[in-house]
């Protein structure tokens, strides 16, 4: 793997580079959101809810506790003003797209705890990411806006804390549909070697409320640094949370090889537990 990776010095920090923030500008994003009324919107959801449920029953994986998590550049426009009823409206771009997966849930709150990548949670460096990502230096540093969709509905993602070295970010949303997710456990021991394991993601930003991306693999084994699994993944998988047959987590995809997309890496078990414990 090291050859794949041209020899890089920690093969760790080389692959979470293959999964950068900044490679969704021109990813395609479907998304969908609801624009209806409440009454209409709460019909919609328990539909959707309903839907999402009719799983199969051989598969460990909560389809509703999915979140599809997508961030924002917000530019202020450039041009003045030069009359009062000129109104001006901000530039909104693409940045990333990711997965992630809830853990927990509080429901005296309505408040629903997600796990996704931790470089998908840091801000871009300004300029120089910039002029990767547009090509140009802007005039001045954009908003990142953090967004997280549940169950088709866009929510502010508030990131409460991020490991940049193990590469685990938790955040929150607040939804008056938090009671319909579940609590998720963290997995006491890893898979044995060749044990089957699932992931569930928005590969290359692709996401559709009704639509959910199953993909199952094995457990491969870990290394001083990472675990590693043969599964598929790519752009906009990371975060996607590694699940075993019993339902628990196991893992977050970090990062695959680029030229053969269906090995990825994420962090241990004890970095997760270590994280979790210590931010929930």
């Amino acid at each position: 793997m090291g050859e794949v990776l041209n020899g890089a010095s920690r093969i760790y920090s080389k692959l979470i580079s293959l999964f950068t923030k900044l490679v969704l500008l021109s990813v395609m994003i479907i998304v969908c959101i609801g624009c209806c009324s409440k009454k209409q919107t709460n019909y919609s959801v328990n539909n959707l809810a309903k839907y999402l449920q009719n799983i199969s029953s051989d598969i460990p994986i909560n389809s509703i506790n999915f979140v599809y998590m997508a961030s924002y550049m917000k530019f202020s426009p450039i041009t003045e003003c030069d009359h009062e009823e000129c109104k001006l409206e901000d530039i909104k771009l693409n940045l990333a797209a990711a997965s992630g997966y809830i853990v927990k849930k509080d429901t005296v709150n309505k408040e629903l705890y997600i796990v996704t990548a931790a470089h998908w949670c840091v801000d871009p460096d300004y300029p120089d990411d910039y002029n990767i990502i547009l090509g140009v230096t802007p005039p001045e540093q954009p908003e990142i806006l953090y967004n997280a969709y549940f169950l088709g509905e866009n929510y502010n993602f508030d990131i409460i804390a991020y490991d940049e070295l193990s590469d685990i970010c938790i955040g929150k949303i607040k939804s008056e549909e938090a009671y319909r997710a579940e609590n998720i456990e963290i997995a006491k021991d890893y898979p044995k070697i060749g044990e089957k394991v699932y992931s569930q993601s928005a590969p290359l930003g692709i996401y559709d409320k009704k639509t959910r991306y199953i993909f199952d693999g094995r457990f491969a084994g870990c290394n001083d640094q990472y675990c590693e699994f043969t599964l598929s993944a790519t752009y906009g998988s990371s975060g996607s949370a590694i699940i075993n047959e019993s339902g628990e987590i196991v893992s977050l995809i970090s990062a695959s090889v680029i030229d053969f997309p269906f090995i990825a890496v994420g962090p241990k078990l004890e970095e997760i537990n270590y994280f979790l414990k210590k931010y929930l």
